[in-house]
């Protein structure tokens, strides 16, 4: 009989070891590592959804190899940079930043009607770019057409203004999946959406793995008290955790603790990219 598994939106679909095996290849595992974990939970019947997998396929890893763990953990990781959506906003502009670009942000712009705050403000070949970051902690939630029509027309009125930075151009970027219309209007409207499907060989997932900027909330040896410590102190990467020894000691850690931390934030940024 075959295996059913409730997705994070509700919806049922079929269980598929092969999707499986090859999310944890994508993640950096050889082939026999994530052929056994995918076996293993191909097997269990009592995984009935996408959330109780995922946990699993993590538990299963984390023995085995540890900052692969939290490499496949990455959807997740990005999530545990909330509750408030700063933490993704100054997440997003190092990715830009890995990308080649200038950042500032949290920039004052004058519109037309009204001033605006944009939240990141990305520079490349001397064009400027406005960029708008939702957030979102919440499983299965899928960013409806709402968000680009108000991100369109607060850009819109932006375009209209002083604007002193010669923005001419605009992303939206969010950590969750578009609805259809949202992504639609989006495109249609002219403004550069990336979410964490899409687009296709450009998405966030891609995009992160790329550059080598995964956040530090994929850290699975970090005690989850200290991420908001750790976010606060600007340290937003494992690239920056595997350096931030003294903060890590300001915190109360020892040094075996702080060793463990830092090596494995260094792998998971060092973990070879197969997406």
């Amino acid at each position: 009989m075959e295996k059913r598994i409730i997705k994070a939106d509700g919806q049922e679909q079929e269980f598929s070891e092969l999707k499986l095996i090859d999310s944890i290849l994508k993640a950096g595992a050889s082939e026999e590592l994530a052929r056994k974990v995918a076996n293993q939970i191909a097997a269990d019947a009592g995984l009935t959804s996408t959330e109780e997998v995922n946990s699993k396929v993590i538990q299963l890893l984390l023995p085995e190899h540890r900052p692969l763990a939290g490499r496949y953990n990455l959807k997740r990781a990005i999530m545990r940079l909330g509750p408030s959506g700063f933490p993704f906003e100054k997440f997003v502009a190092r990715l830009f930043e890995a990308m080649g670009y200038e950042v500032k942000i949290n920039q004052i712009l004058q519109g037309s009607c009204v001033t605006h705050e944009v939240d990141v403000v990305i520079k490349k070949d001397n064009i400027n770019y406005g960029v708008e970051v939702k957030f979102h902690n919440k499983t299965g939630y899928k960013s409806n057409v709402k968000v680009p029509l108000y991100i369109k027309a607060r850009f819109d009125d932006i375009l209209k203004g002083e604007n002193q930075l010669k923005i001419s151009d605009f992303y939206l970027v969010v950590n969750t999946k578009f609805t259809d219309d949202a992504w639609i209007f989006a495109n249609c409207s002219g403004i550069k959406a990336i979410s964490w499907e899409q687009p296709t060989g450009n998405n966030l997932a891609r995009l992160i793995d790329q550059n080598h900027v995964h956040p530090v909330t994929a850290v699975t040896s970090l005690p989850e008290n200290l991420f908001g410590e750790v976010l606060k102190k600007g340290v937003v990467l494992c690239s920056e955790l595997a350096e931030a020894h003294e903060l890590l000691a300001q915190l109360g850690l020892n040094a075996a603790e702080i060793g463990t931390i830092t090596r494995e934030a260094s792998a998971i940024a060092a973990l070879k990219n197969e997406m």
